[in-house]
């Protein structure tokens, strides 16, 4: 339908680590509250009969995600993530729960 979309999330956390750096393995835990904005865009043909080509919203939402660092050496790490964002009011995809998963290679400085 010459429809496109592009979600964006943004949130500020609290960062908690349950178990001592000992460890090789390190459970981390975040929770945060932020903001979503959802962007619609038109193509080209659609932008002249609709007057614009870009509509958007904006909602407040609620983070909290679970991960584990898996220290490969002393300092770097690779760390999987689950994340659930709950996005009020997001209607336009008939859920307000919006799951997410991840990857990330990191580098703790210091002990």
């Amino acid at each position: 339908a010459g429809l496109y979309y592009r979600p964006r999330f943004y949130d500020f956390n609290v960062i908690v680590q349950p178990a001592p750096r000992a460890t090789r393995f390190v459970p981390e835990l975040q929770a945060g509250l932020g903001g979503a904005k959802l962007s619609f865009y038109y193509s080209q043909p659609f932008c002249s009969i609709f007057g614009a080509c870009q509509i958007s919203s904006s909602h407040f939402q609620l983070h909290a995600a679970g991960s584990l660092r898996v220290y490969v050496t002393q300092h770097v790490f690779i760390r999987p993530q689950i994340d659930v964002h709950w996005v009020n009011h997001f209607s336009q995809f008939g859920s307000n729960v919006v799951p997410q998963y991840g990857v990330a290679i990191g580098y703790t400085f210091g002990r």
